[in-house]
């Protein structure tokens, strides 16, 4: 029941992103939060699926793509954070 709560959190906050991105507002600070939660959702994820891997094997696999989905989306998060500050510096200049 965890996994399923936490990937249900992950989904609520892709729409959110998705929903975010629509609107043109890609590179601010919410945006990057929001990767953040994503990510950790998928880290979380990951932990979750190493605990059943004592009963089914096959989960190896999908716990090794949580934690690799969950570092790519820190690495997408401090590269939207690196653009939001580049963004705000820019805007800041006359």
């Amino acid at each position: 029941y965890l996994m399923i709560a936490t990937g249900e959190v992950a989904i609520v906050f892709m729409l959110f992103l998705l929903k975010r991105v629509s609107q043109g507002k890609v590179f601010t600070k919410i945006t990057g939060d929001v990767l953040n939660i994503i990510s950790i959702c998928c880290l979380a994820e990951g932990i979750l699926s190493l605990l059943l891997v004592f009963y089914f094997q096959v989960v190896i696999c999908a716990a090794f793509a949580a934690f690799f989905l969950g570092f790519c989306l820190l690495i997408v998060k401090n590269v939207i954070n690196e653009g939001t500050r580049i963004k705000d510096e820019n805007d800041f200049t006359i």
